[in-house]
């Protein structure tokens, strides 16, 4: 398995400089239905590169092997309109994806039961759309992982379901007991059984892979606030604690980590899982 963010995601992630600074931003594909809203997501989306502009589903549709997130403004959701969003969501789970809409409750709730995690309403779209993508395409990466784990065959089935709903827990799982009380197992049972399996001796633990998901779901909580010790709270765990988990596995301070962006740490973490988990058993 390749471990990188866009390897595992097929996201495209922003590419930096060393100094973290963005050399080009994540492409975008865009779907509007108002040419005021058009133009007020280009203005807010100046830190991403908007691959394509689309007038029809048709024409959306034809361009997912490009494996971009999707934008859709959507301001008057119609009932045709609101077929074609839930069924796009129906025929591509994976598929990063943000709804622009005027607010409305009723709609909120058909665009939440269809699986879409993340709307904004139009009178926002300046202040939380870019935000809202780059959560939707954080958010990708677990989905991402767990299918991979899902479909590792080579370990055992107890094990994978396990993993799969640790990489999936928001806010994660923060002990190897708490992860072996999902099995109904004890925690030396489920070393155990990770131990004979992964065959990383030492070097990557059971306990590793639960640090990783706090690390990671921190990461994605930073997002939202903005601070990594607000994050770290988020997430349940002290704040140092957090620090020492990222110089642990990641090899970089909390403080560091922050320039360099949740795409990079992804893929210290998709690079470590493939590895040591997954690579040498020829996923």
């Amino acid at each position: 398995m390749e471990g990188s963010y866009a390897a595992i995601t097929g996201v495209n992630r922003e590419e930096r400089s060393p100094d973290g600074s963005v050399l080009r931003g994540a492409k975008v594909v865009l779907y509007c239905t108002s040419v005021r809203l058009a133009a007020l997501a280009r203005e807010a989306l100046r830190s991403w590169t908007i691959s394509h502009e689309c007038r029809s589903w048709d024409d959306i549709e034809a361009l997912i092997q490009r494996a971009v997130p999707l934008l859709a403004i959507v301001p008057h959701l119609t009932t045709e309109e609101l077929e074609r969003v839930v069924q796009f969501r129906r025929r591509f789970p994976a598929q990063p994806f943000v709804v622009v809409t005027d607010k409305d409750p009723d709609s909120a709730r058909t665009l939440a039961n269809a699986g879409i995690r993340e709307i904004v309403w139009s009178a926002d779209i300046h202040r939380d759309v870019s935000a809202a993508l780059h959560s939707e395409g954080n958010s990708a990466f677990f989905d991402a992982l767990a299918r991979r784990i899902g479909e590792a065959s080579q370990l055992p089935h107890l094990l994978r379901t396990v993993l799969v709903r640790a990489v999936l827990a928001s806010p994660p799982m923060h002990s190897v007991a708490e992860l072996s009380a999902l099995a109904g197992r004890h925690s030396g049972t489920m070393t155990r059984a990770w131990k004979g399996e992964v065959h990383a001796g030492d070097m990557f633990r059971l306990e590793d892979f639960v640090r990783w998901m706090v690390l990671m779901r921190a990461a994605q909580r930073r997002g939202f606030e903005g601070a990594w010790h607000l994050a770290a709270i988020a997430v349940g765990v002290d704040p140092r604690t957090l620090n020492r988990i990222a110089n642990r596995l990641a090899g970089a301070s909390l403080k560091e980590l922050e320039v360099r962006g949740f795409a990079y740490l992804a893929d210290r973490c998709g690079n470590e899982l493939g590895s040591r988990l997954l690579g040498s058993r020829g996923v």
